[in-house]
This record gives C-alpha cells, structure tokens and sequence, in this order.
C-alpha cells in the first residue's frame, strides 16, 4: 500500500489584493463567503478547479511566476484565485485576488470590454 498523503494547507496566505478586499469588503455575503472558501481551503488545498497554464493571465506569470493556478466560485458570480506553494511544513495556499466574474472575465481573457 502506498503512502497516503493528506491534503491539508500548512497555511492560507493572503497576498495584499486579497488581504485588502476582505479588511474593506461591505457586502456580508460575499465577505463572508471568501472566509469560508478560506477555511475550506485550510483543510483540502486542492478543493479550487485547476486552471490549465496556456490560460494562465500573463500579469499573473509575470508578477507571481505561478507554477499552478486555481480559482474557486463565490457567493454572487465572485471568484477567488489562489496557487500552491511548498515550504518547510508542507504545502501552503497563496490567495492572489478576490473578485467580481466581470473582473475575471477579463483578467482571464473571456470578456475583452
């Protein structure tokens, strides 16, 4: 039998981006929604849908030099995007940003106005 490995976060980062939206966010809901995809996130760091790197945003390669990149659905079409990082206690999850579906689309190239 092969060794089985757990899927928990050593820890949830959040980068600046993300750590501001949630210290500034108004709407409960989605506030609200963020943290628990944040506890969520905690115990199965693969729980986000892996985005396939030819559709990786080119500001994200170039500011964060993503390996892997995931994203997760929140309350009201918001999407949360985060990678995978190692360091000494395992594997830990970077939030990049958190933001609007219009906003995605655009980051990620679906909607271009």
């Amino acid at each position: 039998m092969g060794i089985v490995r757990g899927r928990k976060a050593s820890a949830v980062v959040l980068r600046p981006g993300a750590d501001r939206f949630l210290r500034t966010c108004t709407d409960e809901r989605v506030k609200r929604s963020a943290e628990d995809m944040l506890d969520l996130l905690k115990e199965r760091y693969d729980l986000g849908t892996k985005i396939p790197r030819p559709l990786f945003p080119p500001p994200y390669i170039e500011k964060w030099g993503l390996n892997n990149l995931y994203k997760c659905d929140l309350a009201l079409g918001w999407r949360l995007t985060y990678t995978l990082t190692s360091d000494a206690a395992g594997i830990r999850v970077d939030v990049l940003e958190i933001m609007p579906h219009p906003e995605y689309d655009k980051r990620f190239g679906y909607r271009t106005t």
